[in-house]
């Protein structure tokens, strides 16, 4: 029986947020609970002010949210979120890149870095907004000639911590240094050859290879897969290799034509639907999508090297600048789609939250047309437009 003089903490790693409502956070499984105003007053009090409270705690252990100690850090930070809130932050930190993959949106890269300070300023402002998630990626972030600097810049937050990554540049010692993260992102485009045939010669080897160094220091892993022509019969493959290293999450999706990627494979329906199909695989992840009634990224948004900041990284074409000084009015500058405004009638919109709106410019022409990768997931067969997507029909 629990005493009401039972004293504890909310586990570390879990914090309160202030969203839309109050939640509790737990950055290390990147799971949501939404409490009532007392119980997030009383978890608070006994968390941070050791005041014993049975309940709490009762209330703690049933979702696995408990410790017996103090916690090691602050259970909440002051602050508010805007509306609506902005949960998950995508940082570019710098636009280096050692590779020159074939299906990248971004083009070609550059020398452009993120300074740590810039960085520092950045999270200050998103911990204050009650976010969430930060999202370390570039180029490839681990080309920054500095990212010591801005790892330790990245210790002690109140968030949950991602690095987005090929890979390759991880053995030993590197995934030593990456423990301040709650997952690290590797992407793994295919078996062998496939994946190498998008990434370059001997891509592969050395991508397994990081993985494997960071099973192995027990940091948890995600994929990122992108499918393409050459990986169809790969995925059985993948998915026994992921397994075996207890590979916390999959996301697969299919390549946007931007950047180095051509619309040939997009133009060919029955590849399409074969390569949609292979996005069942997928498993685990946070939600980056809609809520409240809005579209794709309703709580996102990525920052560039240079302070700069848009919808998403697809969107850096529509990017405002000023994120690194003023990230709540950089927010605010990011628009908003409403599902009601796009152009789907099927009965799968609210499912989807009308999947990628940059995916539906690039296909349909128009930002509020259908996406028709997730049409096709749900077997909403769309009608051609210009672009080779069009509306539901």
């Amino acid at each position: 029986m629990i005493e009401d003089t039972e004293t504890g903490a909310l586990r570390d790693g879990c914090y309160l947020k202030r969203l839309e409502e109050p939640v509790i956070y737990d950055a290390v499984k990147d799971a949501v609970y939404l409490v009532d105003e007392e119980a997030f007053a009383r978890i608070l009090a006994m968390s941070q002010q050791g005041v014993a409270d049975g309940e709490a705690a009762t209330l703690l252990r049933r979702s696995g949210l408990f410790q017996g100690g103090a916690r090691r850090n602050a259970a909440v930070l002051a602050g508010c979120a805007p509306t609506p809130s902005l949960r998950y932050l995508e940082v570019q930190v710098t636009a280096r890149c050692d590779k020159a993959c074939r299906h990248c949106y971004q083009g070609s890269p550059s020398s452009r870095d993120m300074t740590a300070e810039t960085l520092a300023r950045i999270l200050d402002q998103f911990e204050v907004m009650q976010g969430l998630k930060v999202m370390i990626s570039g180029g490839e972030p681990l080309c920054h000639p500095r990212f010591t600097d801005l790892a330790g810049v990245l210790e002690g937050r109140v968030l949950r911590k991602v690095l987005i990554t090929h890979g390759e540049r991880i053995d030993g010692a590197a995934a030593r240094s990456l423990k301040m993260f709650e997952q690290v992102q590797v992407s793994l485009d295919g078996w062998g050859g496939s994946h190498d045939s998008l990434r370059g010669p001997g891509s592969f080897r050395r991508a397994v290879a990081g993985i494997e160094a960071l099973a192995a220091e027990g940091i948890p892993i995600g994929i990122a897969t992108m499918v393409h022509r050459d990986n169809l019969g790969d995925f059985e493959r993948m998915a026994r290799f992921l397994d075996g290293l207890d590979v916390c999450e999959w996301g697969i999706d299919v390549p946007c034509p931007a950047g180095r990627w051509g619309r040939e494979e997009t133009g060919d329906r029955h590849l399409m639907r074969a390569m949609v199909g292979r996005m069942s695989y997928a498993f685990g992840g946070g939600f980056h999508g809609g809520s409240e009634g809005l579209a794709c990224g309703a709580h996102l948004m990525t920052v560039f090297p240079d302070g700069s900041a848009a919808k998403c990284g697809f969107f850096a074409d529509e990017a405002a600048g000023g994120a690194d000084h003023d990230l709540v009015a950089a927010w605010k500058m990011v628009w908003q789609i409403s599902l009601a405004d796009l152009a789907c009638d099927c009965d799968h919109v609210e499912e989807c939250a009308g999947g990628c709106r940059f995916r539906a410019r690039i296909l349909t022409g128009d930002r509020l047309g259908p996406d028709p990768v997730q049409c096709m997931a749900r077997g909403v067969e769309i009608k051609d437009r210009a672009g080779g997507g069009g509306k539901p029909g």
